[in-house]
């Protein structure tokens, strides 16, 4: 993989495909090979970007002030490094909190947003599960962490698939992942991002995706943060789990393609 240099730090990218620019924000794993099932179907339509977050994957760390604003400071470098004036943003889970700050930040590069399984404001029992993330996590390690985590994001059919499949699931989740250190400080950022009060000022269009079956983000947390937009596009599927876009990413593919088509 490709690289630029961020903050002193080597970022690893993903640049596929021709066409518009769609740059891809994965979620709190922060790797871009979440994408890669959405890229793959995408066959070159668009130009694809992602990278993976710093100290995750292929990426090096670094120290981080605002965590949530520095991933988009971090995105807009890499834009300038491919020398990419406007874009349009995919932005799933804390990717849709990074997403809504450089549609904020720079509205002017920012040509539509996919604000996907994601929110404006937490909700309390979003809070308390994050919350037990970190308890099993400062408990028993990442590993403890991550089986915690597949019991969340996955839809309950892939639970059937059988016990080496799910091992394996899990083994490649610990792959490339962040530290303890790390992963604590951005969910305590994710936990404390509110966009409620600004979203409603961004001008381009929006639209809001979720699973019905999605343990982290529920799609009653979409809704809320789709009545903040003004006239957004609302869609959602039935199954899919939090990690729909990787999983079965046909009906994604099908959704957000026609978006990105308007």
């Amino acid at each position: 993989m490709p690289s630029f240099e961020f903050r002193g730090a080597e970022i690893s990218y993903v640049d596929a495909g021709s066409g518009e620019a769609v740059l891809l924000i994965p979620g709190l794993g922060g790797r871009c090979g979440f994408w890669q099932p959405f890229i793959d179907k995408m066959d070159g339509k668009y130009r694809l970007i992602s990278f993976d977050y710093p100290g995750c994957g292929g990426s090096q760390s670094f120290d981080h002030g605002d965590v949530i604003k520095d991933l988009a400071e971090l995105c807009f470098a890499l834009l300038d490094s491919l020398k990419i004036p406007q874009v349009h943003i995919v932005g799933h889970s804390m990717g849709g909190t990074v997403a809504q700050t450089m549609a904020l930040a720079r509205p002017e590069r920012v040509v539509s947003l996919v604000l996907s399984a994601t929110w404006t404001v937490g909700t309390p029992e979003f809070e308390r599960s994050f919350n037990a993330r970190v308890s099993a996590m400062e408990e028993g390690g990442l590993e403890a962490y991550v089986k915690a985590q597949i019991r969340q994001t996955y839809p309950a059919e892939f639970f059937e698939s059988g016990p080496e499949v799910i091992a394996a699931r899990e083994k490649s989740a610990l792959i490339g992942h962040s530290s303890v250190a790390l992963t604590r400080i951005r969910i305590v950022a994710l936990l404390a991002f509110d966009g409620s009060a600004r979203i409603g000022t961004i001008q381009c269009p929006i639209l809001v995706f979720s699973y019905d079956d999605d343990q982290v983000v529920p799609p009653s947390m979409s809704d809320t943060c789709a009545s903040f937009i003004n006239d957004p596009v609302r869609k959602r599927l039935p199954k899919g789990g939090h990690f729909g876009p990787a999983l079965d990413v046909d009906p994604y593919v099908e959704v957000i393609g026609s978006f990105l088509d308007q």
